[in-house]
Formats: structure tokens, sequence, C-alpha cells
């Protein structure tokens, strides 16, 4: 839909063109400059908040490609102070005015999996921090178990899950307050 966009946006009169759609590149090219010019359009504090807020939004792949993420707002608003969760929303705005990110009542997401594949320093972020990234899935999925065996005791972590928990939550927080 957003090549599509683009494309109309280049019609001649009523008419959508093959050179309109190819003008901005078909919809790898298209995303990709979208993103690089929705994401260097940030000051630099916000680059990083959005670095941040977009991983999130990421499902790393161990046997399948990475796939997007539905994130509910309130894992953006329950972490940081009051300015980090207004700086995580202005983010999430202009993804969202740049129609990379679709933002409802509940949640976020990241409009197509093509933003994953065709934007390289997306790329790059999940690779870099593709360790962490997957911890966080399986504490995320952890806790839905969780809460859908109904708080059973039983369900929590235990030992070396809960260490390697406790770990990742320490470098998280050292690799936030450096980056600050």
């Amino acid at each position: 839909s957003y090549a599509l966009m683009l494309t109309w946006q280049r019609r001649n009169g009523n008419e959508l063109t093959l050179a309109g759609y190819q003008a901005d590149g078909g919809i790898w090219d298209s995303v990709r400059t979208q993103a690089e010019a929705t994401y260097m359009a940030l000051d630099p504090s916000a680059q990083e908040i959005a670095r941040r807020t977009l991983l999130r939004m990421v499902r790393i792949g161990t046997t399948t490609d990475h796939t997007r993420r539905r994130v509910p707002l309130t894992d953006f608003q329950s972490a940081g102070t009051a300015e980090d969760i207004a700086s995580a929303r202005a983010v999430l705005d202009a993804f969202a005015q740049a129609r990379l990110v679709t933002v409802d009542a509940d949640a976020a997401t990241i409009t197509h999996e093509a933003l994953l594949r065709a934007w390289p320093l997306l790329g790059q972020w999940m690779e870099q921090d593709r360790a962490g990234l997957v911890v966080r899935q399986q504490i995320s999925d952890a806790s839905a178990r969780w809460v859908s065996l109904e708080h059973d005791p039983d369900a929590l972590y235990r030992g070396r899950a809960l260490a390697e928990a406790e770990l990742w939550r320490e470098a998280d927080t050292r690799q936030i307050e450096l980056s600050e």
C-alpha cells in the first residue's frame, strides 16, 4: 500500500503508471527511503529511542525469517521516565505518519514486514541485538503463558532461566543508561 501511495502521487492524471512505480524504486526502495528519511529527521536521542522502539516490534526468527510483532502500548509506557514515554510515543507517531508503523488504541506494529528486509539499518540493529532480542521474546512468551495459566506459580522462571533473565535485564538497563 505504501508503494501504491507513492505511485499515486506520481500518477499521470488519473492513471497509475509503471514509470511512477519505478520512479520510487518499487516497494523495497520506497520503504527503505521512507524509513531512512523518517529516522534521520529525528534528533539523536530520539534516534536511539526509535532503535529500541522498533526492535520491540520485531520477532527474531531462529529457524525462519524475522517477523513483525504486535506490541501493546502499555509496554512502551511501562519503562522509563515520563519524558522517555513521551519520546517513545513521538517516535511511534513519526513512523506512523510515514506509514511504516501502525498504531491503534491498544498496540503498535510495523506495518509491513518489508521494512524488516528493506531497511539495512533495522537489519543491522536486529543482528547486533539478536541475543538480547531472543531473551526478551522468551520472557514475553513466558509472561503470556503465565497469564494464560491464571498466574500459576509453577509457571514462573526459576533457577538458570531466572538467573539468565536477571542478567539480561541488568545488561539491558546498563545499555540504555550508556546510550542516554
